[in-house]
């Protein structure tokens, strides 16, 4: 939604062909607003067929299609410009799915997979702070709009990612908690039945596992 919109704004100020329109996207709103061409692409045909943009001219050589935006397109920003509140919106997590439908024979492979996103948070968290680094700082007597808003949008990523490695921090507490206690697992997580393999066995299995890997980590410490 916030894409179709992006696009919309960005035309307001001038034609451009899609790989343009997503490059000064991001310019503007930071790497969270990183749009592939293909999907940028896949957006100006949905607004093209909506009839919120034109074409204009032939394609170029090299089969690029300029937009511009219609009084259409324009009258649709301006609505949403001046639509009510935001509504806040609970974010999926992928990770999340996983823990959710592990079932007790597999705990120890989820761990290993929140120890990898912790790190990915943490890498990307570090290289995003870099970034909004090189920026001017927010107490310049004459800001640059621009940089100001690209470093509003790397902050907001940045405090995003803070709070998913608190979350993430949280899921190993209760994860591990489960591994190393006798939860009560409903029928249909219990996927023992499916196998010939003793439900305690595979979760001892498991404990070993981590058990093994925190080892190993210490060791590196």
């Amino acid at each position: 939604m916030s894409a179709k919109y992006a696009a919309l704004g960005m035309l307001r100020d001038g034609p451009a062909y899609s790989y343009e329109l997503s490059a000064r996207i991001e310019e503007l709103l930071g790497p969270g607003y990183e749009i592939g061409s293909g999907q940028m692409s896949q957006i100006l045909r949905e607004l093209h067929k909506a009839e919120k943009v034109k074409t204009i001219g032939e394609p170029s050589r090299d089969k690029r299609i300029v937009y511009a935006i219609t009084e259409k397109g324009d009258a649709d920003f301006e609505e949403f410009f001046k639509s009510g509140a935001n509504v806040a919106r609970l974010f999926r997590r992928t990770l999340l799915v996983k823990i959710a439908l592990a079932g007790p024979e597999r705990l120890g492979e989820v761990l290993t997979q929140i120890d990898t996103y912790e790190e990915n948070c943490t890498e990307r968290m570090q290289d995003l702070a870099e970034e909004r680094d090189k920026l001017l700082p927010d107490d310049q007597p004459r800001p640059r709009v621009d940089l100001a808003l690209k470093r509003l949008g790397i902050e907001a990523d940045i405090f995003q990612l803070r709070a998913e490695l608190a979350w993430t921090r949280h899921a190993r507490e209760i994860v591990s908690r489960l591994l190393h206690s006798d939860a009560l697992w409903p029928a249909s997580t219990d996927r023992s039945s499916l196998s010939d393999e003793p439900s305690h066995a595979r979760r001892d299995e498991a404990r070993h596992a981590i058990f093994k890997r925190l080892a190993e980590r210490n060791r590196g410490d």
